[in-house]
């Protein structure tokens, strides 16, 4: 790796200039690196993050502070000031942190978080600059990673987070490489399965022998790491291309719970391309709905609402998935206030296979649709359980045996085009299926 020093930027930040932008960096995993792997690992994601800075901004002036942080001062004379601060530095940690360490042979990513503030007349003096730079780090000590949490004292645990960081890296890097494909699965009307309410995107890769394989367990990896993020932004990314390239097609795609914030990367400093494009064309957030995960626990539930809140303003559409499976309590639904509830699939199955659980499911049903308008049973394998879910009164089904997932979709009916693209919203076509549905050709 390139010395961090070599390009002389490394001067330190004794005194700031007006209209200066200062960042505060931290690498949230650095504890976790520096235990798993080694301090020499953990001081490599430093030295990229100042080598990137260096390489994305002229007369850049780097700080180090206590380890695994530093500041940043960048002229303004080298920034484009046409682009908000937050979506700038959006961009720059993303683009770091899609850039993995490489250690023995092996890829290994860091979650990078950010503070900043802007130096004006206030701060030219050696106090004065202090005082920004203080500004920064407590914008920066305000934001909550999943990526840090304790380590543990222990081979085995160690082994763990390494085993997760080879499948998280192979996953991150088949889906660079375009290695990693959607496959799109209905969910379809539980009385006519040909309307269709949207199609998820379901990420694939392909094994050797050419069979597609799921990532969930990939995901999971990502989850555990706190670094889930990464892949969240890119697979919603190729979902609005997807949008954009049909505009008769309503799709849906997950999210952890662990993304559902604008504050990740720092203070209003995540999903700002998302943003941009959906309010730039309003038309692709009415066909998209954002399915966020119950496999992990949110980053906060102010943070949740709030970008629940602002995605809804745009004309998305929420999903909650593995209702009942996961972090979800009722009370942080309510909060909430999700369009979509998918109950699991393990309520169902356990209602078609244990007599003594059969009433779980209608009763799960019944409370997701006292929180949301609209209810998708997930897992209907078998024709007994899609009866199931049909007695306990579910609109819309999800599974093998209501549509498979599929390669493509299913081109829309002509007679049916004209309507769909009348339908100003989202929830109107979820209201009348038998008018206002997607139809599989």
């Amino acid at each position: 790796m390139v010395s961090a020093a070599a390009d002389g930027s490394e001067k330190g930040i004794d005194r700031l200039r007006i209209g200066d932008l200062v960042l505060a960096f931290r690498i949230d995993n650095y504890s976790l690196l520096r235990a798993v792997y080694s301090l020499d690992t953990a001081n490599a994601a430093v030295d990229a993050v100042i080598v990137a800075l260096a390489r994305l901004f002229t007369g850049v002036r780097i700080q180090r502070t206590e380890p695994g942080m530093l500041y940043a001062a960048i002229p303004a004379s080298t920034r484009r000031r046409e682009h908000a601060l937050p979506a700038m530095i959006d961009s720059v940690c993303t683009l770091i942190m899609c850039r993995p360490l490489e250690c023995d042979g092996e890829r290994v990513y860091f979650s990078l978080s950010t503070g900043y503030a802007v130096a004006s007349d206030a701060h030219l003096s050696a106090a004065g600059t202090e005082e920004c730079l203080r500004i920064a780090r407590d914008m920066l000590c305000a934001c909550r990673s999943a990526a840090e949490r304790p380590t543990a004292n222990d081979s085995a645990w160690a082994d763990h987070y390494r085993a997760d960081m080879r499948t998280a890296a192979t996953l991150l890097r088949q889906v660079d490489r375009g290695e990693a494909h959607f496959v799109w699965q209905p969910v379809c009307n539980a009385t006519e399965k040909e309307a269709i309410l949207y199609y998820e995107a379901l990420l694939r890769t392909v094994s050797a022998d050419g069979q597609q394989q799921p990532c969930g367990e990939a995901i999971g990896a990502l989850e555990r790491l706190g670094l889930v993020r990464i892949l969240d932004q890119r697979t919603v990314s190729l979902v609005i291309d997807e949008l954009e390239a049909d505009p008769l097609v309503c799709l849906g795609v997950n999210i952890s719970g662990q993304s559902a914030s604008f504050h990740l990367n720092g203070h209003d400093a995540f999903w700002s391309e998302l943003r941009e494009r959906l309010s730039r064309d309003r038309s692709l957030a009415r066909r998209l709905v954002v399915e966020i995960t119950e496999t992990a626990a949110h980053s906060s539930l102010r943070e949740t609402v709030d970008f629940v809140t602002q995605l809804r303003a745009l004309g998305c559409r929420i999903a909650i998935d593995d209702f009942g499976a996961g972090y979800a309590s009722p009370r942080q639904l309510l909060a909430l206030r999700p369009d979509i509830v998918k109950v699991d699939a393990f309520f169902l199955g356990a209602a078609t296979q244990h007599a003594e659980t059969a009433s779980a499911f209608p009763h799960m049903v019944g409370l997701a649709r006292s929180l949301a308008p609209t209810v998708i049973a997930e897992g209907v394998e078998t024709a007994q359980q899609e009866e199931a879910a049909r007695a306990s009164g579910v609109q819309w089904l999800q599974g093998h045996q209501a549509g498979r997932p599929s390669v493509t979709r299913a081109w829309l009916d002509w007679d049916y085009r004209d309507s769909i693209r009348a339908l100003v919203t989202f929830k109107s076509y979820s209201e009348a299926p038998a008018h206002n549905a997607q139809r599989a050709a």
